[in-house]
């Protein structure tokens, strides 16, 4: 997925975290989430990966929730919360974690993975996508 104008490109919504160590939640309640790029990803038919915290990159969580937010712009949120130099690969998977969430309800809960393009490529995929989660009996 190329970047596009990151000018004109507006986005709502972000992921933020719930704390619980039992759903491998283990960022702060309300936290931002991002996805940093996985290095060396095996080409299998999916490949799980998890959100990292915005502000403590070491804690890690399987699924975030969307939150609606005033409007941003990429380049907005990287200056106003990441405040470093990132890389085109990081930029790129912050788009497709925008875009992708741009048309689900505040408090839907997603996952991120990476999934084999088609059969006949042998490329992975990013793909966040909503999740459900069933009670047992």
């Amino acid at each position: 997925m190329e970047i596009i104008n990151n000018e004109e490109k507006k986005y709502t919504k972000v992921l933020i975290s719930k704390f619980s160590p039992k759903n491998g939640c283990d960022v702060d309640d309300g936290e931002y989430l991002v996805l940093i790029p996985k290095n060396n990803i095996p080409i299998r038919d999916y490949v799980s990966h998890v959100f990292t915290g915005l502000i403590n990159d070491n804690k890690h969580s399987k699924y975030g929730w969307v939150k609606d937010v005033p409007e941003f712009t990429l380049d907005e949120f990287v200056n106003k919360f990441i405040r470093k130099r990132i890389s085109v690969s990081e930029k790129k998977h912050l788009q497709i974690m925008f875009t992708s969430i741009a048309k689900l309800k505040e408090g839907t809960p997603v996952a991120v993975t990476y999934n084999q393009k088609s059969m006949t490529e042998k490329v992975m995929e990013l793909k966040v996508h909503k999740v459900f989660f069933y009670k047992g009996s």
